[in-house]
């Protein structure tokens, strides 16, 4: 690979001044008025900072400050989002590897997929693990960091796992892989978190696909296997959702904030970021308690549908008077003044992708929590008592226990979700749950070596929340998604 091409390089000058590094070229892009440029940073790259230019026959850019440093994996994903569908390959057999999907099968091109299952082997595909000795402008041989004194593991849905291999790729130069052996008890689902853990630095949360032993399928709560197979061939879900919450916020020595918002938007998600979706129904009752290593919630980023411009009306205490809602990152997007009962309606004057629509709900008076505790008794019942939404309605209770070696490190710990619907005005987080948290106390919240918090969610579902159906441009509706009221209430407090 050259460090020039027609002309054109890319420069790494020390912020300090120096001898400008130049990159191994991989490609030069340029067609339709995009260009886009691939490059190696060599491995003997000094850990700085640096200012960037691109020099071409017409002249040099302008620079463009970066910072270099000796260790940051990234995970590789099926959309080249570097989030959601984590690019993992299935060992099989000698002869084939499948690609890491929901369903067992052969797609467009004759890819063969599958999900992972507990006991596979398998190879996930990364850039990032740091420089290496053997130089980059060759076919590179592997080099395994594992075996160099580097500790590497990746984390799949909280569970910890030593490897065999991570390092670079045989062959290809600035792309590393990890082999690993799926233990018998990783938990399973169409969306397990996966990490990288390198030295103490996580690479971002993704997710893989395991299905049971014996299964040809993964399990993804509200999806038949028709509908994961369609994913998996390049179906996708357009959603349109919009919820409107008031959000109450602090602990210990932290002032008590409450912050009324109206957000969603209408997006369009394929199976590469499906966990980004909100899950179809209504969780079942009950509490689940998972101890893991590295915080790791998986993420899935759809594609933006334009909807025009979306207007929010509601009681007058509210102050949302046929108000725009403004468009920020994915989301539309604004804040309002109180979340009094009534009803509020959402307009969209129609864009490229949804066209025009109007759909109302009713919000009763929102739920509140009437004895939120200072702190967690582990060995005891937490019994919460409650005032508002309505019957039917769902009630999340998160509690999350951390502990830190420093602030920096990983995060190892345990959280617990328990659902509930409105009824009787009380629920309770038994004792068993409670006591499997780790202890953390006031101290520790306070000088950043621990974490602790308690979270109640109120949010309104069917038949009470209204289901938005607008109509697409390409043809059909929105497949799913809501507008409905709730309310998000998060405080830190001890774990004793």
């Amino acid at each position: 690979m050259p460090t020039s091409d027609q002309g054109v390089s890319i420069n790494f000058t020390p912020s300090e001044g120096g001898t400008a590094i130049q990159a191994y070229l991989v490609y030069l892009y340029n067609e339709s008025r995009v260009n886009q440029l691939a490059a190696i940073l060599p491995s003997s790259t000094p850990t700085s900072t640096y200012k960037v230019t691109v020099v071409t026959p017409s002249g040099t850019s302008a620079s463009v400050n970066v910072t270099v440093v000796a260790t940051k994996p990234e995970l590789i994903t099926q959309d080249s989002s570097g989030s959601g569908l984590v690019v993992v390959q299935n060992y099989v057999s000698a002869t084939e590897l499948d690609v890491n999907r929901f369903t067992t099968g052969v797609i467009a091109g004759g890819i063969t997929i599958s999900p992972a299952h507990p006991g596979q082997t398998e190879i996930a595909w990364l850039t990032g693990m740091g420089g290496v000795t053997t130089g980059d402008n060759n076919a590179c041989p592997g080099y395994n960091f594992a075996a160099n004194g580097v500790s590497v593991q990746v984390i799949v849905g909280g569970l910890g796992i030593p490897v065999s291999y991570a390092g670079r790729a045989p062959d290809l130069c600035g792309t590393d892989q990890i082999d690993f052996t799926l233990p018998s008890n990783t938990p399973t689902g169409c969306t397990v978190p996966f990490t990288v853990n390198e030295d103490g630095v996580l690479s971002k949360t993704t997710f893989i696909s395991i299905a049971p032993a014996g299964s040809q399928v993964c399990s993804l709560t509200g999806y038949t296997t028709a509908q994961l197979q369609a994913l998996d061939n390049g179906a996708v879900i357009t959603y349109g959702g919009m919820s409107i919450t008031d959000s109450v916020n602090g602990g210990p020595n932290i002032s008590t904030t409450s912050d009324f918002t109206a957000q969603g938007g209408f997006l369009a998600y394929s199976g590469f970021e499906i966990v980004g979706l909100p899950a179809p129904g209504t969780p079942s009752p009950g509490c689940t308690v998972t101890q893991f290593v590295g915080a790791q919630t998986a993420s899935g980023v759809g594609r933006l549908l334009d909807a025009g411009t979306l207007t929010l009306t509601g009681p007058s205490s509210s102050g949302l008077n046929n108000t725009p809602l403004v468009v920020t990152g994915n989301t539309y997007y604004t804040a309002f003044q109180g979340l009094p009962p009534g009803t509020y309606t959402l307009n969209g004057s129609g864009g490229a992708d949804v066209g025009k629509f109007t759909t109302s709900v009713v919000i009763p008076t929102q739920l509140e929590v009437t004895n939120f505790p200072s702190e967690i008794d582990r060995s005891a019942d937490l019994v919460l008592n409650y005032t508002g939404g309505d019957s039917g309605d769902l009630i999340q209770v998160i509690g999350e226990a951390f502990t830190y070696a420093a602030q920096s490190a990983p995060a190892s710990g345990a959280i617990f979700s328990c659902y509930y619907t409105v009824g009787s005005g009380s629920i309770t987080v038994p004792a068993s749950v409670l006591a499997q948290m780790p202890a953390i106390n006031l101290g520790q919240i306070e000088n950043a070596t621990g974490y602790g918090s308690l979270d109640v969610t109120w949010a309104m579902t069917p038949p009470n929340s209204t289901l938005i159906v607008a109509p697409l441009t390409s043809g059909g509706t929105t497949n799913t998604g809501y507008l409905l009221g709730g309310n998000y209430i998060d405080f830190s407090l001890p774990y004793e």
